[in-house]
């Protein structure tokens, strides 16, 4: 585990999960990159992010980003769950 610089770009699981789809050409959620970040034990910041509510309200929400050096080894996992799915599904 290290200490996430002021300076690094970080992404949130969201973009994360976008980058792997686009790339990979699946359909991932955002939860198993989250996971995949968790089982790494890699460090994250976390900001509260305002939202619309549809009752015309404003709510916040903490949204985890990680660091983009991290990103290769969270596809590793995700490849593997890939994988492990597609072996499953036939």
């Amino acid at each position: 585990m290290r200490q996430i610089d002021q300076s690094e770009k970080v992404l949130n699981v969201t973009d994360i999960v976008s980058l792997f789809n686009e790339q990979r050409m699946t359909e991932l959620h955002a939860t198993n990159v989250g996971q995949a970040a968790k089982k790494l034990g890699l460090d994250y910041v976390e900001f509260d992010i305002l939202e619309a509510t549809q009752s015309n309200g404003i709510h916040s929400k903490k949204q985890k980003f990680y660091a983009e050096q991290g990103i290769p080894s969270i596809f590793v996992l995700l490849d593997a769950l890939v994988a492990q799915r597609a072996r499953y599904a036939h």
